[in-house]
C-alpha cells in the first residue's frame, strides 16, 4: 500500500498520537517574493523573455464581435511595469508600504497594476463587485487607501461609496475612455480622476527605480465578503504568496508552453497563486472576455491547458457539449463518444493529447 505519511517512533504517548511526517516537496526558498518571481524566476523557463506573457481580446465596436487573443512578452510587459510603478510613485507620491486598491474585473491591467505595486513594496488590496455597497467602503476606510485604480463597469459603485471614504484620493481608470460623467462624478467628490495610459506615461518621463519587497513584505490583503459581519482581511506575504505558489509548481507540471485562461477572480487568492506558477514555469496567460456568458468562445479561441473552475461551470459546459454530440446523432455522435472513450484511457496514463482524435473530433470544439 501507498503511504503518505509516517509515524515517528517514540513520539506517541498516553494521550496523544505518534508524531506523523510526509515527504513534503517544495521548491519554496527564504528569498522568494512576487518580484523576484517576475523579474528573475521567469527567466529560467523563458530566459529570451519571448514566450508569450499575457493575452486578451479586443471586442470589434463595428461588429460587436471578439478577435483573436493579442499578446505580451516579458520583454514587452518589464517596461510597462516599471514605467507604471515609476507613474505610482512619481505622481500619486506612494511610499513604501502604501496601501493600493483595485476594483476591476481580470484584465491585462490588473496585472499592470498588481506587478507595479509589488516593484514599489506596495500592498495591493482587491475589490470585487460582490462585496456590495456596505462592505466596499468598510474596506476603503479600514486600509486608509488614497488611491484605486477601477474599472470603468466599476466606476459608478465606486463613486456611490467614496463620499463615505475620506482618504481616497485619487482613481486610475483603467481603460482610456473617460467620459463627461465620469469627469463631473469626480469632480462632485472632489477625487482625482487619471487614466493608467496617462500615469504610465508620466512614469515613462519620470523614471523611479525599483524598490523591491522583501519576502517579510505585505504583498496584498484580500478580504472575506463579510457576510457574518465586517469583512476580514487576511495579510499574505511576499514569502506566503511564494509558499503557496511553490507548493503548485510540482504538481501542476506546467511548462513553457501551456497558457491559462483566466476567469477566476483575480481578487481571490487561488486565482493569484495560479497566475504567480505559470509566471514562474515560462507559460502564459490568456484573460476572458470579461463576461462568463461567453466563457465557451474564449476557450474555443484560446484552448488553453491549464483551466481552473468551479463544478457548476464544469457542469455547463459538460451539459453543452453532451447535449451537441446527442444532437447531432448518427455518425458524427459516434465518433464523438469514440474519441471521448480514447481520450478518457489514455488519460489516466498522463497522456493529454491524442493524435488521431485531437485532429479529427476536438479540433472542431
Amino acid at each position: 500500500m501507498k503511504q503518505f505519511s509516517y509515524e515517528l517512533e517514540g513520539t506517541a504517548t498516553a494521550t496523544h498520537g505518534a508524531v506523523r511526517m510526509g515527504h513534503l516537496k517544495s521548491r519554496f526558498t527564504s528569498d522568494m517574493t512576487l518580484y523576484k518571481n517576475l523579474h528573475e524566476f521567469r527567466r529560467k523557463s523563458d530566459p529570451n523573455g519571448s514566450n508569450k506573457l499575457f493575452g486578451w481580446r479586443k471586442t470589434d465596436p463595428s461588429t460587436g464581435k471578439p478577435g483573436a487573443y493579442e499578446w505580451v512578452t516579458l520583454n514587452d510587459f518589464l517596461p510597462v511595469v516599471e514605467a507604471a510603478a515609476s507613474g505610482m510613485s512619481h505622481n500619486l507620491k506612494l511610499q513604501r508600504g502604501a496601501i493600493v486598491g483595485v476594483f476591476a474585473k481580470n484584465c491585462y491591467q490588473w496585472s499592470i497594476v498588481e506587478h507595479s505595486a509589488s516593484r514599489m513594496a506596495y500592498t495591493l488590496v482587491p475589490l470585487y463587485d460582490t462585496l456590495g455597497a456596505v462592505a466596499i467602503p468598510f474596506i476603503l476606510n479600514h486600509t486608509e487607501m488614497s488611491v484605486v485604480f477601477c474599472g470603468k463597469e466599476q466606476f459608478k459603485t465606486l463613486m456611490g461609496v467614496v463620499h463615505e471614504c475620506p482618504s481616497v484620493k485619487t482613481v486610475v481608470q483603467l481603460e482610456d475612455d473617460v467620459d463627461e460623467e465620469e469627469t463631473l462624478l469626480a469632480q462632485e467628490h472632489k477625487v482625482k480622476l487619471m487614466t493608467l495610459s496617462q500615469l504610465i506615461e508620466d512614469g515613462k518621463q519620470n523614471v523611479v527605480p525599483a524598490d523591491p519587497p522583501l519576502p517579510s513584505d505585505l504583498a496584498t490583503i484580500c478580504y472575506t465578503s463579510g457576510t457574518t459581519g465586517d469583512p476580514k482581511g487576511a495579510m499574505l506575504t511576499h514569502a506566503n504568496m511564494m509558499a503557496a505558489a511553490a507548493c503548485a509548481f510540482d504538481f501542476t507540471l506546467m511548462l513553457p508552453m501551456d497558457v491559462h485562461l483566466s476567469y477566476l477572480p483575480l481578487a481571490h487568492c487561488f486565482e493569484r497563486v495560479i497566475q504567480t506558477t505559470v509566471i514562474y514555469n515560462g507559460a502564459a496567460i490568456g484573460f476572458y472576455l470579461g463576461d462568463v456568458r461567453l466563457l465557451m468562445d474564449d476557450l474555443a479561441e484560446l484552448q488553453p491547458t491549464v483551466f481552473p473552475s468551479v463544478p457548476r461551470l464544469l457542469n455547463r459546459i459538460h451539459d453543452k457539449i453532451s447535449q451537441g454530440a446527442a444532437a447531432a446523432g448518427g455518425i458524427k455522435k459516434w465518433l464523438f463518444d469514440t474519441a471521448y472513450a480514447a481520450k478518457k484511457f489514455y488519460l489516466k496514463d498522463g497522456y493529454k493529447t491524442h493524435a488521431f482524435w485531437d485532429f479529427v473530433v476536438f479540433s472542431k470544439a
